[in-house]
C-alpha cells in the first residue's frame, strides 16, 4: 500500500506544531485525540523539518533498555517481553557493542535452531549499528531505517553514548498523531 506523502507531510507538520507548543497533546492513549493542524511551513508550500529532539516524549517518557552482551538470549528476551519492547542496546565494558532485536531472535536464533538459553546476545546481536543524534532530522531517521531495513535506531549524544531508542512504532505514532507512551504488545 502506498501512503500519500501529503498526509505524512500534514501529520508531521501537525506534530511539529505540537512540539513547539502550539497544540496541546493528550497525555495517554485513553485521552481524546486532537485535530491535526498543519504548520505554517506546510501552508507556505515548504516541507516541515522536525528534529529528533522535537519528537514528543523522546526524553521524558522512556528509559533506554540495555543488556550486558554476555547475557543469554533467553535473559534478554525475557526482559524485552516484560517491558514490551522490540530492541535493547547491548553493552560491553560500559560501551555500546550492538543492539539485540526481536528480528535477531527470530532469524539468528529461532530459525537457525540455536538454544536461546546457552546463546549469548553478543553471538547474535547486530553489531554494525546505525545511530542518530537529537540534531538529526526525522527524515534522516526514516531514510536510515528504510535503507538499512530495520525498525530501531539508537539515539546517541555528542560523545556517541546511547540514551534513547527511536522505533518504527514511534514514527507511526507521529504520523497518526497518537501520543507516545510505553509500548503495548
Amino acid at each position: 500500500m502506498k501512503v500519500d506523502s501529503t498526509f505524512i507531510d500534514f501529520a508531521l507538520g501537525a506534530t511539529s506544531a505540537q512540539a513547539k507548543g502550539r497544540v496541546d497533546a493528550p497525555t495517554s492513549r485513553s485521552s481524546s485525540y486532537y485535530e491535526p493542524q498543519a504548520s505554517p511551513a506546510y501552508h507556505a508550500g515548504q516541507r516541515p523539518t522536525m528534529r529528533i529532539a522535537d519528537v514528543p516524549g523522546m526524553h521524558e517518557h522512556r528509559a533506554l533498555a540495555v543488556v550486558n552482551d554476555q547475557l543469554t538470549v533467553t535473559e534478554a528476551a525475557t526482559m524485552m517481553a516484560s517491558q514490551s519492547i522490540g530492541a535493547v542496546v547491548a553493552l560491553r565494558d560500559g560501551a555500546m557493542s550492538g543492539i539485540f532485536t526481536e528480528r535477531d531472535l527470530l532469524v539468528k536464533v529461532a530459525a537457525a535452531g540455536l538454544d536461546p538459553s546457552t546463546t549469548a546476545v553478543a553471538d547474535v546481536m547486530t553489531v554494525d549499528v546505525a545511530t542518530i543524534t537529537v540534531d538529526d532530522t526525522l527524515e534522516t531517521a526514516v531514510s536510515k531505517m528504510r535503507d538499512g531495513g530495520f525498525r530501531h535506531l539508537p539515539v546517541v549524544d555528542g560523545s556517541g553514548e546511547p540514551f534513547a531508542m527511536l522505533s518504527l512504532r514511534d514514527l507511526i505514532a507521529l504520523v497518526t498523531e497518537a501520543p507516545l507512551t510505553d509500548a503495548t504488545p
